[in-house]
């Protein structure tokens, strides 16, 4: 298991923050330019984890957790642009898997 008792809550959600924005560069919803503004942006904040550690699938199991899950799906907040989101209901389980792995 990752072991999400180490890390603190802020740096748990700066590391979904960080999977949200590989999700949405994957499914071509953000540009690379704002990803990279993104990411440097969120490694400003420390947080210390052992990426061998990060299991894409339990990871995305515990999402099932948040409070934003409807009716057992996953629904994500996603960055368009700067100042614009999109809220997308009808997640895969892959692609949140290939955006957990790029955090490998």
């Amino acid at each position: 298991e990752f072991g999400f008792c180490v890390l603190k809550h802020g740096e748990a959600v700066i590391l979904c923050m960080r999977c949200a924005l590989r999700f949405a560069r994957n499914e071509g919803l953000l540009d690379e330019e704002t990803l990279q503004r993104g990411e440097r942006l969120l490694q400003k904040v420390p947080v210390h984890y052992d990426s061998r550690q990060i299991h894409a699938e339990k990871l995305t199991e515990h999402m099932l957790l948040d409070k934003k899950v409807k009716e057992g799906k996953i629904r994500l907040i996603l960055i368009e642009t700067i100042g614009r989101y999109k809220i997308v209901e009808q997640v895969s389980r892959t692609a949140i898997l290939k955006a957990w792995e790029a955090l490998r």
